[in-house]
């Protein structure tokens, strides 16, 4: 956090740390856990509200370099997807796109990455990668309805 901001008081980083963690054990804060496990969802979500998508991608990659296979951050495959659905909803499909096909860098067999990437394709009105999209979320996991439902929908237009 302080090299990012480095103005930030003590303050301010415990009120960053306790907003953005997940609790271990049953109270705030402990001697052995601290706040807790930190949820990139949050941290990122905090980084894109504050200053732009850009720059939660690369927040991300940052985190992911120094902290991947430690338990300080949840790098999830389900965490960019979860971050991104609500900007396919709130009509912001670049970013979407942005967080999906990074996930889809790091987690290239996820089938719901590709799905929600092809959402996000359709909602942009960009019919040919949503399509390409769709067809990879259904080669990856041919029981994938809503992604086969969704991609003949597409085509029969």
């Amino acid at each position: 956090m302080l090299s990012r901001e480095p103005s930030l008081t003590p303050a301010q980083i415990r009120t960053r740390l306790r907003l953005t963690a997940d609790r271990i054990s049953g109270v705030c804060f402990d001697e052995a856990s601290g706040w807790g496990r930190l949820n990139a969802y949050r941290a990122l979500t905090e980084t894109a509200t504050k200053n732009s998508t850009a720059a939660a991608v690369q927040q991300y990659r940052d985190l992911r370099t120094k902290y991947y296979g430690g338990q300080s951050y949840d790098f999830s495959e389900p965490a960019l997807v979860a971050m991104a659905t609500p900007l396919i909803n709130a009509n912001k499909p670049d970013d979407a796109i942005a967080l999906l096909q990074l996930n889809a860098e790091f987690y290239p067999k996820s089938s719901a990455t590709y799905a929600a990437l092809g959402q996000a394709y359709a909602r942009k009105n960009d019919t040919a990668n949503a399509v390409k999209s769709y067809e990879k979320a259904v080669e990856l996991d041919p029981n994938n309805q809503i992604a086969k439902r969704q991609l003949e929908q597409l085509k029969a237009k």
